[in-house]
């Protein structure tokens, strides 16, 4: 029984310091990213605005969900080891824009994707910005301190 007490006593204070710690991270994370890529733009764009090829490049994710369009736009979950969110288009400038609102992961978070592939020689220049808004201390502290914020971006 003072083991069960005493493992009960440490799990509360781990959460009150992770909590804590959380309080004084920002809220909001803004991430942005630029690759070369000696590829033609077209296929780039074809693999980043297929939301069902993005398992086979991205580490993060393991499956996605494909939802029904909305207005006309794209909308799918994406769900990783440790993470689940939703992405729905909101602009989308076939072959080089496309913006999106991510929303309800896991980590209770709203924020905004923006991607665009610009030619550039003999390949092109792919820009990758993201945004997220995270309100709950604890899961600002889990996603700075155990998953990353920028996995989703790298």
């Amino acid at each position: 029984m003072d083991a069960m007490v005493f493992i009960a006593c440490a799990l509360t204070a781990v959460l009150a310091v992770a909590m804590c710690v959380g309080f004084f991270l920002s809220s909001r994370s803004e991430v942005a990213r630029m690759a070369m890529v000696v590829a033609d733009p077209d296929s780039v764009w074809d693999l980043l605005a297929n939301p069902r090829t993005h398992p086979t490049w991205r580490k993060d994710i393991s499956r996605v969900l494909r939802k029904p369009d909305e207005n006309g736009l794209p909308c799918w979950i994406e769900v990783g080891s440790l993470s689940r969110r939703e992405i729905q288009v909101h602009s989308l400038r076939p072959p080089s824009r496309m913006a999106a609102e991510l929303k309800n992961g896991i980590v209770p978070m709203h924020g905004a994707l923006r991607i665009q592939v610009t030619p550039r020689g003999g390949g092109c220049q792919v820009s990758v910005w993201e945004e997220v808004e995270i309100k709950s201390p604890l899961c600002r502290f889990i996603v700075r301190f155990l998953v990353g914020r920028n996995s989703s971006a790298d």
